[in-house]
């Protein structure tokens, strides 16, 4: 049996370094003003759930299929 780890590797390489990913840092500094938002009442509780889950799913897949540069 395959290990997760080593299915993930061959999938999509070896992971780089998150803290070079604009994508990430973008995605992070938008949920910071959907909760500075939502902190102020601007977007309704239900809302900011669904844009939370969304914004943590494009982070996770942003990072995963960034384009690698040598």
């Amino acid at each position: 049996m395959i290990s997760l780890a080593s299915q993930i590797n061959e999938k999509f390489g070896k992971f780089k370094n998150p803290f070079k990913s604009k994508i990430l840092f973008f995605l992070i500094g938008a949920w910071s003003v959907v909760s500075g938002f939502n902190y102020i009442d601007v977007i309704p509780n239900d809302d900011y759930v669904a844009i939370s889950q969304s914004l943590a799913v494009l982070a996770i897949f942003g990072y995963l299929f960034e384009s690698k540069k040598p």
